[in-house]
């Protein structure tokens, strides 16, 4: 799980690239190629199989970043959040009329009219919300000749793979045990065997066949005679088990 998402994390550096649209040449080759007046995000997945495994991060990505509006060309008008509330949870009645659910802003801003975005009529509800939003929108600088800009939740447009790894474990509570064993004075090596003990990832027989190693002679301890599997608790903790074979094997000798 650590390696997903230290994978992940990383991944999200070429969305930040992707998404403001700097000018490297990739990004510019996968936008003129498959995004031509199409919002990515809004479109079905596309193009080389590397490109779709980097660009299944977007939701990842839209929810850590959001949208300052430029020319809106990245943007759904409706589900993104680009200005203080997602227009399709704050106005559900004409969000129930659009013509284009998918419709960027850019789309929105330069219809010719009223009647290509919305389908008339509208209920009284939906017109009302309709004069809402209206409002709303007159708020917010749309930047037609500027491209879109995220800004991250940690507070400016600086993407770190290293505070998108932390958040992931926020809210996760270190076993005490983990604690101890890493600020011990410890050598890093004694350090590590006792973390794959204790995460049951050393390479006992059993581990082995897990792995789908060809353990030829099976997965008998060879320090007893007993038959007992050697896994983690046979080899390191005999007398929880009360395996009176397995302490003749006791690699830490209780």
């Amino acid at each position: 799980m650590n390696m997903r998402i230290q994978n992940d994390a990383l991944l999200l550096k070429q969305l930040h690239k992707f998404y403001p649209k700097q000018n490297i040449p990739w990004v510019t080759l996968i936008w003129n190629t498959y995004y031509q007046n199409r919002v990515p995000h809004a479109s079905r997945e596309i193009g080389f199989f590397w490109w779709k495994d980097v660009f299944r991060l977007n939701t990842l990505y839209r929810g850590i970043a959001r949208c300052s509006l430029g020319n809106g060309s990245s943007i759904l008008f409706w589900e993104d959040l680009w200005g203080p509330v997602v227009l399709a949870l704050a106005f559900p009645n004409l969000y129930q009329s659009a013509a284009n659910p998918s419709a960027s802003v850019q789309n929105i801003m330069l219809a010719p009219d009223l009647v290509s975005v919305i389908n008339l009529p509208l209920s009284q509800i939906a017109f009302e919300e309709l004069m809402n939003m209206q409002d709303l929108i007159s708020t917010i600088d749309y930047l037609p000749d500027s491209e879109d800009s995220w800004t991250f939740i940690w507070g400016n447009a600086n993407y770190s793979s290293k505070k998108v790894y932390d958040m992931a474990f926020t809210t996760l509570q270190v076993p005490r045990t983990f604690s101890i064993l890493w600020k011990s004075q410890c050598t890093p090596r004694v350090k590590v065997f006792a973390w794959l003990m204790m995460v049951d990832r050393q390479n006992t027989r059993v581990m082995l066949r897990r792995r789908n190693f060809n353990v030829q002679s099976g997965v008998a301890c060879v320090l007893c005679a007993t038959g007992s599997e050697e896994d983690i608790n046979h080899l390191f903790f005999p007398a929880l088990l009360r395996c009176d074979a397995g302490k003749s094997c006791n690699l830490l000798g209780t």
